[in-house]
């Protein structure tokens, strides 16, 4: 299952809603409540541009100097395409 793999890996994937952006960091709410802070670097997979109210995922790997951050989406995009391909049947 991809879950336990990215779990055995370190990896965890955080939902919520971006709260402000200062910089390359991301303060998101988390559905549970929690406030979380997102730093994101180059090596970030960020496709889209992300901003204060956006519902997102990240998926980050705590590391010895800290939480990395390996990508950060719009939740929203999967049910976006999915309305997109039924629209054209």
């Amino acid at each position: 299952m991809k879950c336990d793999d990215e779990t055995q890996q370190g990896i965890e994937t955080i939902k919520g809603e971006v709260l402000r952006v200062e910089g390359n960091t991301y303060f998101v709410e988390r559905f549970d409540g929690k406030e979380v802070r997102l730093h994101v670097d180059p090596d970030t997979q960020l496709r889209e541009r992300i901003g204060r109210g956006d519902r997102i995922e990240a998926k980050v790997r705590e590391l010895n100097d800290g939480t990395h951050v390996l990508s950060l989406r719009h939740l929203e995009t999967e049910a976006r395409a999915t309305d997109t391909s039924k629209a054209g049947q």
